[in-house]
């Protein structure tokens, strides 16, 4: 099939690679993977497009470029990745059905509905910017020829619509199971280059240390700073890797140096070198403070690490608790540190749940296989 494909979030050019991102980048090349061809269309935000008048002309201009380039390859299926009231799919609606092709989205965000979104914005707000992302996004849902989520608390919010409903699906995403995956070599280079030895337990946090998103990503970080303060404590050889980087990284240093016990922040990592950090740890830690979904968790998991996360939000659709890693309540500090001594304490356990993270991610979340899974759902959507 000839799929054009749009992001109403972010681009996947951005220079800050998100799980959104990596998920996009991903979506394109299990498709290609799978024998279709996939042309990318001329980035736009839905967001800075709702962000004042001026962008009017922002909006006209984006519909040309996008219906010049998708005319030129005709395409079967118009796929937009990633679109919610803040950042609603403009062009999809307008464009895909004139062009002769099926409309899809993947990953489409439930926000709740109306009346929620009043509580959130407050009134005023509401009626001056959350009303008008509201009301295209569900224009957008609408105009759907298939709507597929990629996590159950959407599917869940927006299985209550009862138009939507027979157009819905949930699939989570996928990861490259060639390029996330136990290395023992690799893994001894990356700590012989870190100065770590064999014994010391070696624990990962990796995230974008930014203010964003209520803080929920700074106060994840804390968290896992303040558990690791508490295993140092009892006296174990452990060591927490901090991986990412952002505005917030000064004030978790400082949180850290008042700890007493050294953190090592490693900075940011290039998405294609995270394979190295996964294969030197031993145990991946990230809380997810209200992490949508978190592809960290699917990669961690297939490089071999058990997880240690909180129960909330998108976490327990891609995390095995008791199987490949451990979910605790949010925010439960004894809890959490209990599942982080038991796999400290228990190299057995620690590493029969890194085996099982590993085929739980080659059996549900390979790239191959979430590629054929998407490609049943676009082939059904264009036979309609």
């Amino acid at each position: 099939m000839k799929i054009a494909f749009y992001t109403p979030w972010v681009p996947l050019s951005h220079p800050k690679v998100s799980g959104d991102v990596v998920i996009g980048r991903n979506l394109v090349t299990a498709l290609e993977r799978q024998g279709h061809t996939v042309q990318l269309l001329p980035d736009f935000s839905g967001q800075k497009a709702l962000s004042g008048p001026l962008e009017a002309p922002g909006i006209v201009a984006a519909l040309r470029s996008a219906r010049r380039v998708a005319a030129q390859l005709k395409p079967d299926i118009w796929l937009s990745c990633y679109c919610d009231s803040e950042a609603p799919d403009i062009l999809g609606p307008t464009l895909a059905h004139g062009l002769g092709a099926r409309y899809v989205i993947y990953g489409a965000v439930y926000r709740g509905g109306y009346q929620r979104l009043r509580r959130r914005k407050g009134r005023i707000a509401h009626l001056w910017s959350g009303l008008p992302g509201f009301a295209l996004n569900l224009r957008a849902l609408r105009a759907a020829d298939r709507v597929i989520v990629n996590k159950r608390g959407d599917l869940e919010g927006y299985s209550r619509v009862s138009w939507l409903r027979p157009k819905l699906s949930m699939l989570t995403p996928g990861i490259s199971t060639e390029e996330f995956r136990p290395d023992p070599e690799l893994r001894a280079l990356t700590r012989t280059r870190l100065g770590l030895d064999d014994r010391t337990v070696v624990l990962l946090a990796a995230s974008r240390l930014t203010y964003r998103g209520g803080g929920r990503k700074l106060e994840s970080v804390r968290f896992a700073i303040d558990c690791f303060s508490d295993l140092c404590r009892d006296g174990q050889d452990v060591t927490l890797l901090v991986a990412g980087d952002g505005k917030a990284r000064p004030e978790l240093e400082a949180h850290a140096r008042e700890t007493g016990f050294r953190v090592r922040f490693v900075g940011a990592v290039a998405h294609i070198d995270m394979s190295a950090i996964y294969n030197a740890a031993d145990i991946f830690m990230f809380p997810g403070l209200r992490e949508p979904i978190g592809m960290v968790y699917l990669e961690a998991q297939a490089c071999g690490l058990p997880v240690v996360a909180f129960r909330n939000k998108g976490i327990p659709d891609v995390v095995r608790d008791g199987e490949t890693g451990f979910l605790v309540p949010a925010l439960d500090r004894e809890l959490f540190g209990e599942r982080l001594r038991s796999l400290t304490t228990d190299t057995e356990l620690r590493k029969s749940l890194g085996h099982m993270a590993v085929s739980f991610i080659r059996e549900n979340h390979d790239l191959d296989r979430w590629g054929q899974a998407l490609s049943r759902e676009l082939l059904a959507s264009a036979s309609l």
